[in-house]
């Protein structure tokens, strides 16, 4: 799977529901890429419920709870629907800036990530990832959002 960063931003900002993004350094983007993008798409292609419980937070955690915990089916489901899909082209990292005063969010706020990922099937998508730091500071996806 290859996988590059970009800071730019060639999606105009509205496609993420936001209107100001800002370019973030390339350790950081690279540490968001390699300690939660990479490994939620690996867990969603392998059905690991196990890590995707470990990376999701939020909104995100609060949706997935019962179908991670309880549906014995769901791990199967995830492979079927994800297993064979690739990363098309670059993942594309970008900062929303703090909009409250909360402690997290005065280290920079959001962080969004999209993924363009190809089904095996040829269809493609574009997952939009919305990431932000934990307490212990580990980067956790809270929002997740599909464009075909």
């Amino acid at each position: 799977m290859s996988v590059g960063i970009f800071l730019g931003s060639p999606f105009p900002p509205e496609a993420f529901g936001q209107v100001d993004f800002e370019e973030i350094g390339q350790l950081e983007a690279d540490q968001i890429v390699s300690q939660a993008v990479l490994p939620y798409i690996r867990a969603l292609q392998t059905g690991d419920v196990l890590t995707l419980e470990r990376l999701v937070d939020g909104k995100l955690a609060t949706t997935l709870e019962k179908l991670l915990k309880q549906n014995t089916e769901y791990p199967d489901f995830l492979r079927q629907r994800y297993g064979g899909a690739t990363i098309r082209d670059t993942i594309q990292i970008f900062q929303r800036p703090a909009v409250t005063s909360n402690a997290l969010d005065q280290e920079g706020g959001q962080r969004m990530a999209v993924v363009p990922l190809e089904t095996p099937a040829g269809a493609k998508k574009d997952f939009q990832l919305s990431l932000e730091k934990d307490t212990q500071g580990a980067w956790k996806i809270i929002d997740q959002k599909i464009q075909r």
